[in-house]
């Protein structure tokens, strides 16, 4: 297992929270932005997708919308 630092950034709700529990009870750092209708993923602040979809089933099986992946963070 490779020892990584992953943040999430995302709108406070409460849909997300039940989905997002179990990464934070594993370490991730997880950041929330009233007015954030994007959610972006930062992998080790090199390697991040930023998407609209939530961080819930139905966001990311249904509706799921992810723009371009980048490393030039």
């Amino acid at each position: 297992m490779r020892n990584v630092e992953v943040t999430i950034c995302t709108k406070p709700n409460p849909k997300n929270t039940e989905s997002l529990e179990p990464l934070l009870s594993s370490g991730v750092s997880v950041s929330g932005y009233p007015c954030f209708h994007a959610k972006c993923v930062l992998v080790d602040g090199k390697e991040g997708i930023l998407t609209t979809a939530n961080f819930g089933k139905l966001g990311l099986e249904t509706g799921f919308q992810p723009l371009p992946t980048s490393t030039n963070f």
